[in-house]
C-alpha cells in the first residue's frame, strides 16, 4: 500500500512511502534510485536533491541517506517519529512526534530545539520559505507559529480550527497558510501575518 508520494524539489525523482519501506525514483526513466526497507512513516528529500531523510517510528531512528553514494550519513534520535521536513536552505531537519517537534543542524547533528505546546499531539508540520517560522497543527485544534532561533511559540490561531488539523503548509511568499482538516475534509487558508 503507498501512503505518500513527494516530487523532489527539482522535480528530477519521485519518493514513494509504501508499507514495504520508501524508494526514490529517477522521473525521466522511473528507475528505482534509492531504496530502504524499513517501516517508515515519512521521508524527505532534502532540498538540492542529494539527500533524504528517512524516519522508523519503532526504532526511533531518523536516517539520512546520500542519494548519490547509498550511504548513511548520519542517524538522528525521535521516538515515534511521524513526519520530516528539510529547511529550504537544505541546513536543519524538523521531525515532529504526536507530542513535540525537533529541529536539528545536520551540520553537527545535535538537537538545537524541542518544541512542546499542542495539546494531544501534533498532526501537521511545515517551514516557511525563509526558513525563520514553523507552522504546525495538532490535535487541540490550534495552529501555532514557532520562531526557528528562539523556539518560542510566535503567534496561536484557536478558534479558526472546528475540528482537530492534520496538514499544514505556508504559501510559497509566506503570506498565507492552508491547514486540512481531518474530520471535515475541509482546507482553511488563513493569513500568517
Amino acid at each position: 500500500r503507498v501512503r505518500d508520494v513527494l516530487f523532489s524539489e527539482n522535480g528530477s525523482s519521485l519518493t514513494v512511502l509504501s508499507e514495504g519501506g520508501v524508494q526514490v525514483l529517477d522521473v525521466g526513466t522511473y528507475e528505482r534510485i534509492f531504496q530502504v526497507r524499513d517501516n517508515t512513516r515519512d521521508a524527505d528529500i532534502g532540498p538540492f536533491g542529494r539527500v533524504i531523510a528517512v524516519g522508523n517510528p519503532q526504532t526511533g531512528k531518523v536516517r539520512v541517506w546520500n542519494l548519490a553514494t547509498n550511504q548513511l550519513v548520519s542517524v538522528l534520535d525521535h521516538f515515534n517519529c511521524e513526519m520530516i521536513r528539510w529547511s529550504s536552505d537544505g541546513d536543519r531537519l524538523m521531525t515532529a512526534s504526536p507530542k513535540l517537534v525537533k529541529l536539528c543542524n545536520l551540520s553537527d547533528t545535535q538537537e538545537k530545539r524541542v518544541l512542546r505546546s499542542h495539546r494531544g499531539g501534533v498532526a501537521g508540520i511545515c517551514y516557511s520559505r525563509d526558513g525563520n517560522s514553523i507552522a504546525s497543527t495538532g490535535k487541540d485544534r490550534t495552529i501555532k507559529i514557532w520562531n526557528t532561533k528562539t523556539g518560542k511559540v510566535e503567534r496561536t490561531f484557536d478558534e479558526l480550527m472546528p475540528t482537530p488539523g492534520e496538514t499544514i503548509s505556508y504559501s510559497p511568499d509566506g503570506n498565507l497558510l492552508a491547514c486540512g482538516d481531518y474530520r471535515s475534509g475541509t482546507i482553511r487558508v488563513f493569513d500568517a501575518n
